[in-house]
């Protein structure tokens, strides 16, 4: 597996596109003629149907000619039949699992009976593609609650799962999710410089209430090595107008990164 940097470098601006929502090819357009620097395909909702995942990624294809990233956030959304069927569609794939959710299925237990599906048909999923993603759900009345059931972290224990989890092996990547919030920009600072002064390698990415240039930059320059936007982009599809999008994707390329 090459290493996330050096396949989507250092300040990444992922733009999020929900299956389950109401994607217009204006839509697809907006993003493939955008300068961000990769899309993924995720929704926690339960209108995320393998029917509307075919659909927009076989439309993706002819808009958008950036990598792909498939993040399922239930294994019910990637059937195996799927993943392969889809294969030439996405280039990278993200095993997700919730490192705070009292819901034992969402902390890994979900593909406990998803890897036995792929052992029957004797094929492995796409590891060779894929990325181990921990998930720290940090607005408790985030849309999936009910079901994900995250537990409340104070600051210190933010900062100790995060670490834990790169210094482990078993993860690439650290995600805060906000979903549609905006978070604490001290967080996230707090978190990169533990993981510098412990010498951790392993990425660092932010999603929720990115919606501004300023707010985009802040989260770079606070130690995120990626952003993830997806709110931003529907309401722009409602208005016609893509420039907030456009915004904070120039709120990335222009961040000061800190060394």
């Amino acid at each position: 597996m090459r290493p996330f940097k050096e396949v989507f470098g250092n300040k990444v601006h992922f733009t999020q596109i929900d299956p389950g929502k109401y994607n217009s090819n204006e839509l697809l357009k907006a993003i493939g003629d955008s300068e961000t620097d990769a899309v993924i395909f995720a929704g926690s909702g339960f209108d995320v149907k393998p029917e509307k995942e075919r659909d927009v990624f076989e439309r993706s294809a002819e808009y958008i000619k950036k990598p792909k990233v498939w993040r399922p956030c239930r294994p019910s959304q990637a059937p195996p039949d799927l993943v392969e069927e889809l294969s030439d569609l996405y280039d990278w794939f993200f095993f997700e699992r919730v490192l705070n959710s009292k819901n034992p299925k969402y902390r890994g237990g979900f593909y406990k009976n998803w890897f036995k599906q792929w052992l029957k048909r004797g094929k492995n999923p796409p590891y060779d593609r894929g990325y181990q993603v921990a998930t720290l759900v940090l607005n408790l009345k985030f849309t999936a609650r009910l079901f994900v059931r995250p537990r409340k972290l104070s600051e210190e224990e933010v900062i100790e799962v995060s670490l834990n989890g790169l210094k482990s092996g078993k993860y690439d990547i650290i995600y805060f999710e906000y979903s549609g919030k905006y978070g604490d920009p001290t967080l996230v600072r707090s978190v990169d410089e533990a993981r510098r002064k412990a010498g951790i390698d392993g990425v660092l990415t932010y999603g929720g209430g990115i919606n501004t240039k300023g707010k985009a930059s802040e989260m770079i320059t606070a130690g995120a090595d990626a952003i993830v936007v997806g709110n931003i982009l529907y309401m722009c599809q409602k208005t016609g107008d893509y420039q907030p999008y456009h915004d904070t994707i120039e709120g990335v390329k222009n961040a000061e990164v800190r060394v």
